[in-house]
């Protein structure tokens, strides 16, 4: 009996996937300058005249490609939220987030933010990727702080993600895990008062 057709959509979506995993991994490996669009296609074991259909220029590719890992790394988030009840949502939302900043995303982010400052297409396109992100931390955190303000939310969703891209960017250089850890603890608790002082203000 022959073997069932791939739906064509199926296919598509497995060639783009492909392509995503690829660029990060060259990205990684190589760093932006050296990522070229042959090295990347040859490393997801698809051709050119496929990813010129799923993404025509290289910046596509790169920002799509932070964009598919933050949205992985965020289902992670609400999977943990969902399970881990055991602990406090704060406690459990900070270990969560901190899994993508120690992970492939944020540093093909940082490198990409970095050429970014003298590429305004490139700019322009993570700054659509990094609203979403924040909006969609910011929406995690309304979920997980019912009664808590908006502009409650808003401040601890930024006081969160950047400290985190701190630790992150000095986790490069030192990797002292120790050290941050020992933040993330004191984030934990100045995030907490910061959250009960607020108290029901909506």
């Amino acid at each position: 009996m022959a073997e069932a057709r791939v739906p064509q959509q199926t296919r598509s979506r497995r060639t783009r996937e492909k392509l995503l995993t690829a660029c990060v991994e060259v990205v990684m490996r190589a760093g932006y300058s050296h990522a070229g669009l042959p090295a990347i296609c040859a490393a997801a074991g698809v051709s050119r005249g496929a990813q010129l259909h799923h993404f025509p220029t290289k910046i596509e590719m790169l920002c799509a490609a932070v964009e598919y890992l933050m949205e992985r790394r965020l289902a992670v988030v609400r999977g943990m939220l969902r399970d881990r009840t055991e602990m406090p949502p704060v406690d459990v939302f900070v270990d969560a987030l901190w899994a993508i900043y120690t992970g492939d995303a944020f540093y093909v982010w940082n490198e990409l933010c970095t050429v970014a400052r003298t590429d305004e297409p490139l700019r322009e396109k993570l700054a659509e990727v990094n609203d979403r992100f924040y909006a969609e931390v910011h929406a995690l955190l309304a979920d997980v702080l019912p009664d808590r303000s908006p502009r409650a939310i808003r401040g601890a969703g930024r006081y969160l993600t950047s400290l985190m891209n701190g630790l992150a960017i000095n986790r490069v250089l030192d990797d002292d895990d120790e050290s941050s850890q020992a933040a993330l603890d004191v984030l934990r608790q100045g995030l907490t008062m910061y959250l009960h002082s607020q108290g029901d203000q909506r």
